[in-house]
């Protein structure tokens, strides 16, 4: 079954019968907004589909067609930025939600578990996902970062994990090395675990211990 296509009104008459003129001035709402102090092009980068484009330049000039993404994305005024309570409440539910659902994964990892398995102990339920399923074992598949899980690779003893989920309004990843006890770790991997993750506990304990209201 295909998607309904029974209207015959052509793109260029949907966009005039909206108001749409030569004179006209048009922000377009794409994927993200690009810094004009990092591109030469300013706010003309546009990445919503050619077609539409293409078709508003045959109503319009190019120079008057601007990337308006940051009218909801923009970290400082963006509408993303404003929530109301039930939406703050539903956020907070899910980012407890896929926390939970990360933990279990975690506690019940077991030597020789495809990703495939794993996922499933993610028991996911019919809430809207922000992103697919992230369980990856090895070296290789957790490089990826966002990679989905694989039926053929299985956890072995000192392989890299990372676990993740998200729900709508949340992002839950955990990333670490399946051991059983500190001395499975490689030599390497325990020369970056003094070097690098006593430094920066140590340094979190400090910052905690000495912050005062105020």
């Amino acid at each position: 079954m295909g998607q309904p296509d029974h209207d015959p009104k052509m793109l260029i008459d949907i966009f005039k019968d909206s108001g749409i003129n030569k004179d006209s001035k048009i922000g377009l709402v794409g994927w993200k907004y690009y810094n004009s102090e990092k591109h030469s092009l300013e706010n003309s980068i546009l990445d919503v589909p050619n077609y539409i484009v293409e078709t508003l330049c045959q109503i319009v000039d190019r120079k008057n067609i601007v990337n308006a993404t940051d009218i909801f994305a923009d970290n400082d005024f963006g509408l993303r930025n404003n929530w109301s309570a039930k939406e703050i409440v539903r956020h907070e539910l899910n980012g407890t939600k896929a926390s939970r659902k990360v933990y279990h994964v975690i506690k019940n990892l077991r030597e020789g578990m495809s990703e495939i398995e794993a996922s499933e102990l993610l028991n996911i339920d019919g809430e809207p996902l922000g992103i697919h399923s992230n369980i990856n074992f090895g070296d290789i598949n957790t490089s990826y970062g966002v990679s989905s899980p694989t039926y053929d690779k299985k956890l072995k003893l000192g392989d890299t994990a990372g676990i993740g989920m998200a729900y709508r309004g949340s992002l839950v990843h955990k990333s670490g090395v399946y051991i059983g006890k500190s001395e499975d770790l490689t030599m390497e991997q325990q020369k970056i675990r003094e070097d690098f993750f006593h430094t920066y506990f140590a340094s979190i304990v400090a910052y905690y211990e000495n912050f005062k209201i105020g």
